[in-house]
Formats: C-alpha cells, sequence, structure tokens
C-alpha cells in the first residue's frame, strides 16, 4: 500500500487560498475533548462546601476519590487552639459584621503555648495501624479532586461581575483538606505526600489572596470603628492552625512503624519562601485598614474612636507578629 501524498502547504508568505472543507467524525471529536465535564453548566456554587472526612468516606470504598476510613475525622484528630470556632454561614451572615471586640487582646495563642497544647495532643494520640497502600491511593485522589474544584471555582469567580466565591469562602473549604491531612498525620501514619500539599495549598493561597480585593469587611472613619471580626478572627487562627502542623511535621515524630518521620531540607527549603512572601502578601492585605487607623490616631474625633483605633491597630500588629512564627523560627 502506498503512503499518501503530503499535502502543499502555503509557503510563510504566500496566502491560503482556500479553507478545507466537510466535517470531523464524530469519534474524532470525541478524541479531541479531552475533558468535557471541566466547564459543565452544572458547576457547583459557592454554597456546595467540600464533604467532611466522614462524609467522604460515606462515598463507598469503591470510589476512585473516598477517603479511607481508617482516618476519619475524630475529636482530637483535628484539634488545635483556635479561640473560637467558626462556621462559614457565621462568616457570611450579615450580623458578623459588627464593633469589633476591643476588649479581645488577641485572636490566635501565643505560638509557644499553641505549640505545647498540640503537641501534647499528637503525642498523647493512640498509634493505629498504618492505613494501606490503596487507603493512601483514594486519598490522593480525594485531595487532588477537591483542590481541582476550588481552583475552578476560584477561576469563574474571577470572571464573573458579582463576586460569588469570597475568601472566606475559599479558605473554608481549604480548611477542610487541611484537617484531612493533620489526621492522616495525627494516627502517626509515615508521610507519603502530605508536606508536599501543605506546600501546594500555601503556594496556592499566595495566588489566590493576591487576586481578592476586599478580605476584611470594615467601616472605619470619624464616627465608627467597625470590622467583621469574625472573618478576622477565621482568618488569623486558619494560618495559625498550618503553622502549628507544619512544626509538628518539621521537628519530626515517630510512626506507627517505628521510623522517624519529618519533612525534609528540601521541603523546608521550599517552604520558607513561600511563607515568607504571604506574610508580605497578608500585611499589605491590611494595609488599607491600618492607614484609616492612623490617620484616626493622628486627628482623633474624640477620645472614644482614638481609643478604638488604638486597640484594633494593636490587635492587628500582634496578629501579623504571629503569622507563621514557628516555620519561620525552624528555618536557621
Amino acid at each position: 500500500m502506498d503512503t499518501p501524498p503530503t499535502p502543499v502547504h502555503p509557503a510563510a508568505n504566500e496566502e491560503v487560498a482556500s479553507l478545507p472543507t466537510g466535517e470531523l467524525p464524530q469519534t474524532t471529536l470525541a478524541d479531541i475533548d479531552l475533558n468535557p465535564d471541566l466547564y459543565d453548566s452544572d458547576y457547583p456554587d459557592s454554597t456546595t462546601s467540600l464533604p467532611t472526612v466522614a462524609s467522604a468516606a460515606a462515598i463507598g470504598q469503591d470510589s476512585a476519590t473516598a477517603a479511607p476510613t481508617s482516618i476519619s475525622n475524630t475529636s482530637t484528630g483535628n484539634r488545635w487552639p483556635s479561640r473560637a470556632t467558626v462556621s462559614m454561614q457565621e462568616m457570611d451572615s450579615e450580623t458578623s459584621f459588627q464593633d469589633v471586640d476591643l476588649e479581645l487582646k488577641q485572636f490566635t495563642f501565643p505560638f509557644d503555648e499553641g505549640y505545647a497544647i498540640l503537641r501534647s495532643d499528637f503525642d498523647a494520640a493512640p498509634v493505629i495501624a498504618a492505613i494501606s497502600n490503596q487507603q493512601q491511593s483514594k486519598l490522593v485522589n480525594y485531595i487532588d479532586e477537591n483542590l481541582l474544584q476550588i481552583q475552578r471555582k476560584f477561576i469563574r469567580n474571577q470572571t464573573e461581575v458579582i463576586e460569588f466565591y469570597s475568601f472566606s469562602n475559599l479558605l473554608a473549604e481549604l480548611e477542610a483538606i487541611v484537617n484531612l491531612l493533620w489526621t492522616s498525620i495525627h494516627k502517626k501514619n509515615e508521610l507519603f505526600g502530605q508536606v508536599e500539599y501543605y506546600i501546594k495549598l500555601l503556594g496556592d493561597l499566595e495566588d489566590y489572596l493576591s487576586h481578592y480585593e476586599s478580605i476584611f469587611d470594615d467601616h472605619i472613619d470619624e464616627r465608627n470603628v467597625k470590622i467583621d471580626n469574625v472573618k478576622l478572627l477565621y482568618f488569623f487562627t486558619f494560618f495559625q492552625k498550618i503553622d502549628l502542623q507544619l512544626s509538628v511535621v518539621i521537628d519530626g515524630y515517630v510512626a506507627s512503624s517505628g521510623k522517624p518521620q519529618k519533612a525534609n531540607s528540601t521541603q523546608l527549603i521550599r517552604i520558607i519562601p513561600i511563607v515568607s512572601r504571604l506574610r508580605v502578601l497578608i500585611v499589605s492585605k491590611l494595609e488599607p485598614i491600618r492607614i484609616k487607623l492612623n490617620r484616626l490616631l493622628e486627628k482623633p474625633p474624640n477620645r472614644h474612636i482614638q481609643s478604638d483605633a488604638q486597640k484594633l491597630l494593636n490587635l492587628l500588629e500582634l496578629e501579623v507578629s504571629r503569622l507563621f512564627e514557628g516555620i519561620l523560627d525552624r528555618s536557621f
């Protein structure tokens, strides 16, 4: 059988006389459409929350995206020091916009205190049998799928005129993944990629955060010092959670198999620049609020506003100083 002749292509300086006519076979079109569901019209909206670890296990053991049942969510597995438990509904409710509790001196624990609590809980957790390779594979698939879902909603949000996927929504869904990662570590499993996912989460957060113009709802002027303190609380406790968990992994632990586990030097080298940039980015996002507060302090309309502005400014500066404190201390 003779090889068919190669079609003659026009030269670079020649104009195409005519375009080919006809339609591609349906089988060819099917091969070209590599991911037909990527931009499906039934796109999940911002009100659709990611499944918890327990509900993921309920998907079924035959599902490729089901989380392993042996690392189901427990009261101890996802414990971390915080000043309050905040739900996504509370963050998005109108009642959360209120005068900041200016008698509250801090949103997060001092790092040493928080680390001592988390480490004590971690060391006291019972040692159980390690999860199987099949369960590890299911966990990885589950996390990958949900990270992709978050990314797709974020990208779609950038193309919409009205924001439907707030940064608070995004943090709440990322926290579900962080809890899952920590549960797998808390059960004294060997590390099989959890640190890489923490690195990816932090890198994605840097990109996500830079694209959000409004993160904290505030109303600060000569008559009011108001801010959405629920979002502020959730924001700082979320980042301290990651800081504490990664600090435990960097310091190391002994897995149920008896093998020492800890983040390696290459992973630490990758983490440090990301958290350093994230810290600078967070400071820049808080800068408009700091400018408003400093203006009120320079020319206070009355003592009450001056006092409130100073207390809020002190609170923000304290929380910023604690951002990734544990990870950065371990870089030396």
